[in-house]
């Protein structure tokens, strides 16, 4: 026969993995850095700063990310960050490739798993928000 105490343990156990599985992933600047990494580095340098080892080949010298605040007026611009990232505008931003194959791919596209997509976006953003230059 088993306890009741035993039966308790078992299911806050079983609650807590629950609750624990089914709680959305959460943006963060570390995995915005792991994103960037993958993404990013090849052209604007695992630093932001452009001398990615891709961007001698580039036609247009990448820009320095770590410049983008004080660049906007010393605001950050998260406005035009998701515009290009998420929405697709990328017409200021051609290398990134059009709407339907940007350089990233799916990974920041609703259509994929709209959580997942933003919880990356605003991870990238945060992580881009760490870099700038004070």
């Amino acid at each position: 026969m088993i306890s009741r105490s035993l039966v308790l343990v078992v299911v806050a156990l079983a609650t807590t993995l629950a609750a624990s599985a089914q709680s959305p992933p959460v943006a963060s600047p570390e995995s915005g850095r792991s994103l960037f990494n993958f993404y990013c580095a090849s052209c604007h340098g695992k630093d932001g700063q452009g001398r990615g080892p891709m961007a001698a080949a580039l036609k247009v010298a990448p820009p320095n990310l770590t410049l983008l605040t004080r660049n906007y007026g010393g605001v950050f611009p998260s406005a035009a960050l998701i515009s290009l990232l998420r929405d697709g505008d990328r017409s200021w931003v051609m290398s990134h490739g059009s709407r339907e194959m940007p350089v990233w791919g799916p990974i920041l596209q609703r259509s994929t798993d709209p959580d997942l997509a933003e919880v990356r976006l605003q991870s990238l953003l945060s992580y881009l928000r760490s870099i700038q230059a004070r």
